[in-house]
């Protein structure tokens, strides 16, 4: 198959996907509607709210609506789920004190076996990083992670005071896959989209996947981390296959964007970026496969991620003024 006609192909399948999942979450909220505020008695404590997210979340098949407010939880969604507040910055999630430092503010319920059909729309994630804790390692510790979630919608989020990443789409389990090069994980997550979504304050990255496909970030912006040492806005990471980056936005980052894997993993591939814009990051975009080879390797300067761009604009705006930059088609 010649890349234009696998690149329509994509297009298709991609399409067909979200058309499946729009009409899944639309049975859903036909389903159950229920509000989070008729399961938290009166006067109770912030501290407590975890519980009463699970009782009503259920087994899933379920939308849930939050009031304009901030909640103090850790919110773990089963399949067939939409998790709904009253917009961003007016609906709050915050990880409570107490969480141990490995909690994420809202993950999937169950990280060994994944699900399906999930939607998180419309608030801010707090990850709440300053009550004293320090990244736990793997894929944990984050403000919204899909641990190998089919069919994913992530619509006007917003993800700040993280202590790893803001958003994480990712495989099953809790800590990467790192089987070699040429391995993927199992239970990828698939048929993701994130989009009009906003992450700053993080660790690591603004918005990563690992060892998933089929992924789109579009529409987002990721702005000032809480360290410019590779703290990157967009890292598409270990593993990860068949993902576009669309009209996206960085600032203050370490890098725009990164594409890479870690030495002992498979680079991503088959990544499409169109029409990214950054400004005052330390490297607009910065692609690497860490230690996979040795300076007297012959094959050390190679592109070490085929197929990677279809195309890529960035704007790097300075006090000095703004250049565009057009990087050719890599086969």
């Amino acid at each position: 198959m010649k890349n234009d006609e696998w690149e329509t192909y994509e297009a298709k399948e991609e399409d067909k996907a979200f058309e499946h999942l729009t009409k899944t979450l639309q049975q859903i909220e036909d389903a159950r509607v229920v509000y989070i505020d008729d399961f938290i008695p009166e006067g109770e404590e912030e501290s407590g709210q975890t519980k009463y997210f699970e009782e009503a979340l259920g087994d899933g098949n379920v939308k849930l609506i939050l009031g304009p407010k901030r909640y103090y939880a850790t919110v773990k969604l089963p399949s067939r789920t939409v998790l709904e507040g009253q917009g961003m910055e007016l609906t709050t999630i915050q990880t409570p004190d107490h969480a141990p430092s490995y909690e994420w503010t809202v993950s999937v319920k169950d990280k060994d076996n994944g699900a399906e059909y999930i939607a998180v729309r419309h608030l801010s994630l707090d990850g709440n990083r300053r009550r004293g804790v320090e990244p736990a390692g793997g894929s944990r510790s984050s403000c919204l992670t899909f641990h190998g979630v089919k069919y994913g919608w992530v619509n006007n989020v917003f993800a700040y005071n993280s202590t790893l990443h803001g958003f994480d789409v990712t495989s099953t389990g809790l800590d990467y896959h790192y089987g070699g090069d040429g391995t993927v994980d199992s239970g990828p997550s698939q048929y993701v989209w994130i989009d009009g979504c906003k992450a700053t304050d993080w660790i690591d990255d603004g918005f990563t996947t690992h060892h998933s496909e089929y992924i789109t970030i579009s529409n987002c912006y990721a702005y000032e981390p809480n360290s410019r040492g590779n703290a990157n806005g967009i890292e598409i990471d270990d593993g990860s296959r068949h993902v576009l980056l669309s009209n996206n936005y960085s600032m203050g980052c370490y890098g725009g964007i990164e594409i890479k894997a870690h030495a002992n993993s498979s680079a991503a591939n088959n990544v499409h970026i169109l029409g990214h814009i950054s400004r005052e990051d330390t490297r607009s975009y910065n692609f690497r496969h860490i230690g996979h080879h040795t300076g007297d390797d012959p094959d050390s300067k190679r592109p070490i991620i085929l197929r990677l761009l279809i195309s890529y604009r960035c704007i790097q705006t300075k006090k000095g003024g703004s250049r565009t930059i057009q990087i050719p088609v890599l086969l």
